[in-house]
Parts: structure tokens; C-alpha cells; sequence
């Protein structure tokens, strides 16, 4: 069955239709037009601003009037201080880099019949074929992580003309080199005022020439082809060509987000040694060494549910069939790989992490700057990378965290007077750290830390390396020192945290008024109590345990406890406020039950009060965005909710996806995709507590299937096979040792021998 294919029957017309390759470093989005092809530019570092610590040197001044306000229930007027004077500026912006643009002209007619633009998610290419006056042409385009190259081949039966140009939405100049090479070079804005928000009479300003602060940018392209090339005033003209391959390569002048930018010139000789090596190695060797690279990481998972194969009826259409109500479950493999695939292509080992758009964007304003959103959206791009066998494709946002460590330090110091460091809402290229500007129910928030920490030690979990958790436990313990000093001790002598928001939710205070500023909201107590047992954990395993970690200890049992509320939901405030709007898209005082573990079975009655919180949230509306609905899939399969997770599953397919299957919010935001692909990998296997649970949320009409290479924590590799709902065989593949696996309410032991399970036994 195909499970790794979307293909279309017509070119795309908008971005949300065109179809994306990677690298990590490099983006195209591949429009597969025939006579005005449009191929869009991205490149990982190519950001507006740059490095500037910008700390709001007077907000921590107000800290302590904002707290006895709080103590005195006066939550809005704290809220208002809060927005008045103790925030800073928006972050930086994820930007497009070009637009390569191919004029085709052809001598015959087009028969739309024979036209088909696909995309394979085995070897990561793209395809278009069409006919014209019966002769056929075929293109087939790929992103090189091997090379750093991208690679298009346009190949036909008989002769043909195009044009090609390169452009940029942002300041550049396209010079033709010579016959075959087309130079642009361009300046990125020193600042853009985000999409949502204008504050600049001139929302994308340019630095003056001789005080240029901010980076530059170019891409280098050349041309080999078996027709005639010359320069002509807009680019390139290839004349009576069968044959036409274009290698391209982008680059920055970043070199780190604190360090001094390389030169352009040396930055274009570099591009033009990589482009020549490349055309040196030949089409043939690119794409195999392509393809071998890339399925390393690809093919460690294999996913079918055992149904009609439907993958003869355009992607699309199949899109629009399930809206109206036909069963099409091979839909949610490819939608599964398509994660997978999407993951593979934006984050790759030296890479930056993928934004909220992963690595393709065509707009100069995009919707919330493209940045790094951390009250939710780039952890969530990273749910999938252990549990779906990529995690190599962890390692850049593990590196920007490290790197967040040391602007968060000077954060942690001068706006809350407090040790080690602190992330808030928003982070960029440049590894902000300081409070956005807006409302505070967002912009004032400093939990992003500890969240972000949980990656580097899930990252030691699933892979078991000690060397990693060493060169990671000053980072993890730097975010638990700015936890114990950011805690207050209140009335009741428990710790909390004050001020304290619930990400972009808000209360209705006694008055009636809404606002979402209070103390120890669950969502940060339960950070905090996640991040101190890290900690702990961390330094116990590498033997460094100290004073430190014994204060930590201390404070654990007296950490603001959860609460569950009135209609026996778990609390979302430090009070059982009336919240202002019931079906709010952040379930973020669920955390503790997923990405989070300590709700679990074995803490029933906080496991039920979840369940009632989610479905509060979902009885008054939630769920409406993308990401949030990919949520709520993960929070099912923790519930062991199996056709409620598979429902969500399908609302996701049915609300909250655009042609090209990224997904919409809306607008575009590549969260959800990673988030759903996490929550069906979630739904078929879990290792979170002390065994690994074998299809613990199967809903009933996935009723045969198989799932291959999934991760669990301890470094173990999981296969599983499925028949009328019951798993039917498994295999468990890792270092000798015993392990408690579950399934069918059964308990089981398992011994690996020899690198898999020898036996189980009931337990």
C-alpha cells in the first residue's frame, strides 16, 4: 500500500498548495506550474535584526509591587503595571529568501489530462509530468543535505524553451555571472514589526549602507543543459533544450547568534565551490546520495492500517471526499509519514530548529513573525522526533536551547533578580529571551525554560547516551536554579509562583472582569515541580548529586499542589477563578498529563479531573486551531481514549488542513502536523512510566496494522502488529535487559537477549 505519496492533478496556484523539500538548511516550495513556474526560497538563518540583549533595565523595579498587589487580590491592577512597564519588544523574523521564476514556452498544445505533480515522501522528490502536443515532459526536483545543494531537472522528448530569474521579496540585485550563472545578493531588514502588529510608520526598515547591522543573503545558481544558454536582461534563456538541470545553493552571513558576521564575498565563493562540486558529481550521484541520507532517517518507521488503498484519487480530492463524510484510512498514514517527512526536511544535525512554519515561508510579514513560539508551538514541533525514531532531528533545538541558556541568564538576572536563566513567549535567531511586547496573558511569561529543558532530558531518555546528559546538565540545572529563586513562599506557606499566567488564557475576576494575572498557576507549578525532579534525576545519574539538588528536594513537597475545582476539573488557577472563555484553544494546566507524566494512571484522582478539564474545554468549542487540536489527540491516547483520540485524529484531517496537507491554524503552522504525527505514534505505543504500553488508544476501525521502528524510552526499538484490534505480534529490540511491557490490561516481562526479546511472562 502507498502510504508516501500526495499528488495532485493541477498546479498550485497558493503557497498552501504547493509542495515543500528540504534540507533543514534550505527550502523549496515547488509550484509545478507549466508555462510560469515558481519555485520559493528559503534558508534557516536568514532572519531580520540581530544580536541585542535589549533588557527592559527598569521592570524589575515593579516586581515587588506587582506581588503585593496579587497577595491583595488586586489582579488587574498588577496586570496593568505588568503591561505598562515591564515588557520589551517583539522578536525578530523568520524571512523568504527568493523566488526562482521559469518562463516556458512551448510550440504545442497542453493536454491538461496528462498532468500529475507529486511529491514522494520515500525519497523525499518532487515530481511533475505533462504532456504537450504528445510529447512529455517530466521534472523532478530534491533538496541535498549530503551536498547543500537544491536540484532540478527539467527532462522532455522533444525541444524546449525557458527563461530563468531569480528575485527577492526583500532588498537584493540578480546579476548573470555568465551564460550559466545567476548571482543574487541581498540585505535582510534591521527590523520587521510583526504581521499582527504595526508599530513603525515603516514596518520593514532597512539599516543605511554604510552602518548595515543587519545580515546579508544570497543564492547561487548555474545551469547545465544540452541547449543553447545566453544572458538576457531578466536572467538566463535556455533555447532548444531537452534537458535542463538547475543546482542552486543559499546562504547567509550568520555565523552564530553572538558571534560576527562572515563576509558576503567569501559567502558567495563558498556557494560557488559547493554548486561546482556538485555539478562535478553528476544528477545520477546527487540524488543517490540524496536519497541514501535522507532514508536513514526516513525509513526507520514503517506505518500501515490495513484498508482500500485510495491513493489513485488525487490527494486533494481524497481531502475533500473524507470532509463530506467517505471512510479513506490510509489517509492518516501518509498523513503520519507526511509528519515524519516534514520533520526530516526542517531540522536537520547543524541546522537552526524549525519555526513555526518549519522552513518555508514566502512572506516578508509573516503571521507571528515565523519565530520560535515556546508556550507551546516549538516544543510541539519536537513531540515526534524521539517516538517516531528521529532523534537526530532533535539536535538543533537542543542546540538553540543551549544557546537560549546564555541570554537567559542575563534575563534572569536584570528583569527578575534571579540566578541561572529564564526564556519568556517568544525566541528568534538571535536567542531572545527577554518579555515580548502585548498583552500579558502572553508577553509575561517566563516557564518557557523549564518546558524547553524537558527536551533535553527526554533527548537522554530515549537515547541513553551520558555523554549528551553531561555536556546538557548545566543547562537543566541553570533552569531549575531560576525556578527555586523565582518561587515566593505565600500565606499558606506553600511555594508559588507570582506573578503568574496561564498561556493566553484568561480569568474573570470576582468583578466580573477578565484578566490573566494571578499566582501558582498549575501549568507553572507544574514546570516547576517537573524541572526540579529532572534535575535530580539528571544528577543522580551522572553521580554529581549535591547541596543544590538536596535544596530542591526540600522544596519539592512544598510546591503549591494541584487543585481540582468546583464541576471536578483540574484547576487551571491558584483559585477556582470563572474562566472568561470556557473553550479556550491552550489546554496548558494539562501538561502534567501529556507532554508531561506526572498525571497518570497510578494518580486517579488528578487523571479524572484532567479528563473533566479537556472536556470542559471542548464542550464550550476547544480545539478549533490546528495545534491545539493535535493536542487533544495526545491528551486522549494518555487517557487511553482510543475513539475519541481517532475522532480528533479525523478532525484534524477534515478542519484543519490545507491541499498540500500542512496544516492550517489557520493560517499555516507546521505544529499541528508535527503534533498529530506525535499523538498517532502515541495512540500505538507509550513508555512515559515504568513499561512500554502496546496500543493503548487503537480505535476500533483501525482494525489491522502494523507499525515498525517506533522509540521508546531506554533506547528500545518497537515493532507491533495488530489484528481485529488485539496485537497480535511484537518485537522489542535493544541492549540486554529486562523489560515490563503492557497490553490488553496484561502485564508482561520481557527479556532481551542478543540485542531482541527473548520471552515474556506474565508478571
Amino acid at each position: 500500500m502507498d502510504n508516501n505519496t500526495l499528488w495532485y492533478k493541477q498546479s498550485a496556484e497558493l503557497f498552501e498548495e504547493a509542495l515543500p523539500l528540504g534540507n533543514g538548511h534550505m527550502g523549496m516550495m515547488i509550484y509545478g506550474r507549466i508555462r510560469d513556474e515558481l519555485i520559493e526560497l528559503n534558508h534557516d538563518t536568514l532572519w531580520s535584526g540581530y544580536h541585542n540583549e535589549n533588557q527592559n533595565k527598569t521592570a524589575y523595579k515593579h516586581l515587588e509591587k506587582v506581588r503585593e498587589m496579587i497577595n491583595r487580590g488586586a489582579y488587574l491592577g498588577a496586570q496593568q503595571l505588568i503591561e505598562h512597564e515591564m515588557q520589551g519588544e517583539y522578536s525578530e523574523s523568520y524571512l523568504p529568501l527568493g523566488n526562482m521564476r521559469m518562463q516556458f514556452r512551448y510550440d504545442g498544445f497542453l493536454r491538461k489530462e496528462d498532468y500529475k505533480r507529486s511529491l514522494n515522501l520515500s525519497d523525499a522528490t518532487s515530481s511533475i509530468e505533462y504532456k504537450i502536443d504528445g510529447f512529455k515532459y517530466t521534472r523532478r526536483g530534491f533538496v541535498s543535505n549530503p551536498d547543500k545543494v537544491g536540484v532540478y531537472k527539467i527532462d522532455a522528448e522533444t525541444e524546449f524553451d525557458v527563461q530563468i530569474s531569480v528575485d527577492s521579496k526583500l532588498l537584493h540585485k540578480s546579476i548573470c555571472k555568465n551564460d550559466t550563472t545567476i548571482v543574487m545578493t541581498g540585505r535582510a531588514p534591521e527590523r520587521v514589526d510583526p504581521s499582527h502588529r504595526t508599530y513603525n510608520e515603516s514596518p520593514i526598515a532597512y539599516s543605511l549602507e554604510d552602518e548595515n547591522i543587519a545580515l546579508e543573503f544570497a543564492s547561487y545558481t548555474r545551469v547545465i543543459s544540452d541547449g543553447v544558454c545566453y544572458r538576457t536582461g531578466g536572467g538566463l534563456s535556455i533555447r532548444n533544450a531537452t534537458r535542463v538541470i538547475i543546482i542552486t545553493a543559499t546562504e547567509t552571513t550568520y555565523s552564530g547568534f553572538n558571534k560576527e558576521f562572515k563576509k558576503i564575498d567569501k559567502v558567495v565563493e563558498d556557494m560557488r565551490e559547493r554548486v561546482n562540486k556538485a555539478i562535478e558529481k553528476g544528477y545520477d550521484k546527487l540524488y543517490i546520495d540524496h536519497k541514501e541520507d535522507y532514508q536513514k532517517l526516513y525509513n526507520n518507521v514503517e506505518f500501515t492500517i490495513e484498508t482500500e488503498n485510495k491513493n489513485d484519487i488525487p490527494t486533494d480530492i481524497r481531502l475533500e471526499k473524507l470532509k463530506a463524510g467517505e471512510d479513506d484510512l490510509s489517509l492518516i498514514p501518509l498523513y503520519f509519514n507526511y509528519g515524519r517527512y516534514l520533520l526530516i526536511s526542517s531540522s536537520r544535525v547543524g541546522s537552526q530548529a524549525a519555526t513555526l512554519q518549519g522552513i518555508w515561508n514566502y512572506e516578508a510579514r509573516a503571521p507571528w513573525c515565523s519565530n520560535y513560539t515556546s508556550n507551546i508551538n516549538i516544543q510541539m514541533n519536537y513531540w515526534l522526533a524521539e517516538t517516531c525514531n528521529l532523534s537526530e532531528c532533535h539536535e538543533p533545538l537542543i542546540d538553540m536551547i543551549k544557546e537560549l541558556a546564555i541570554t537567559g541568564a542575563i534575563t534572569a538576572k536584570e528583569q527578575y533578580g534571579c540566578g541561572g536563566w529564564s526564556g519568556s513567549h517568544n525566541i528568534d535567531l538571535w536567542r531572545k529571551s527577554t518579555v515580548i511586547d502585548g498583552q500579558a496573558r502572553y508577553a509575561y511569561w517566563q516557564m518557557s525554560g523549564p518546558w524547553l529543558v524537558s527536551h533535553l532530558y527526554e533527548h537522554y531518555l530515549f537515547t541513553q547516551d551520558l555523554d549528551y546528559l553531561r555536556s546538557v546538565f548545566a543547562t537543566i540545572k541553570g533552569s531549575a536554579m531560576f525556578c527555586y529563586d523565582w518561587l515566593q513562599e505565600d500565606e499558606s506557606g506553600y511555594y508559588v509562583t507570582s506573578p503568574a499566567t496561564s498561556p493566553e488564557n484568561a480569568f474573570l475576576t470576582e468583578e466580573g472582569v477578565e484578566c490573566s494575572v494571578s499566582k501558582a498557576s498549575t501549568m507553572d507549578m507544574t514546570l516547576i515541580r517537573e524541572v526540579f525532579n529532572t534535575c535530580i534525576s539528571a544528577a543522580n545519574i551522572l553521580g554529581i548529586s549535591g547541596q543544590f539538588e538536596e535544596k530542591l528536594l526540600a522544596r519539592l513537597p512544598k510546591l503549591y499542589p494541584y487543585k481540582i475545582g468546583s464541576d471536578g476539573q483540574l484547576q487551571e488557577w491558584y483559585l477556582d477563578f470563572e474562566e472568561s472563555e470556557m473553550g479556550h484553544r491552550h489546554v496548558s494546566h494539562l501538561y502534567g498529563l501529556y507532554p508531561g507524566k506526572a498525571i497518570n494512571d497510578e494518580t486517579p484522582d488528578l487523571f479524572a479531573a484532567s479528563k473533566r478539564g479537556l472536556e470542559r474545554r471542548l464542550e464550550n468549542g476547544g480545539g478549533h486551531t490546528g495545534w491545539s487540536c493535535a493536542w487533544i489527540i495526545n491528551l486522549y491516547a494518555r487517557l487511553k481514549d482510543s475513539e475519541l483520540a481517532g475522532e480528533y485524529v479525523n478532525v484534524i484531517l477534515t478542519k484543519s488542513i490545507y491541499p498540500n496537507m500542512f496544516d492550517a491554524h489557520p493560517p499555516f503552522q507546521i505544529d499541528g502536523n508535527f503534533g498529530a504525527t506525535a499523538g498517532i505514534a502515541e495512540m500505538l505505543m507509550q513508555s512515559h512510566m515504568d513499561y512500554i504500553e502496546l496500543l493503548p488508544a487503537l480505535p476500533k476501525s483501525w482494525l489491522n496494522g502494523y507499525i515498525k521502528g517506533l522509540k521508546a524510552r531506554g533506547n528500545l526499538l518497537v515493532d507491533i502488529k495488530w489484528e481485529n484490534g488485539q496485537v497480535s505480534e511484537y518485537k522489542i529490540q535493544g541492549v540486554d535487559r529486562p523489560v515490563i511491557i503492557k497490553y490488553s490490561g496484561e502485564i508482561y516481562n520481557v527479556n532481551i537477549v542478543d540485542g531482541q526479546y527473548a520471552w515474556d511472562s506474565r508478571r
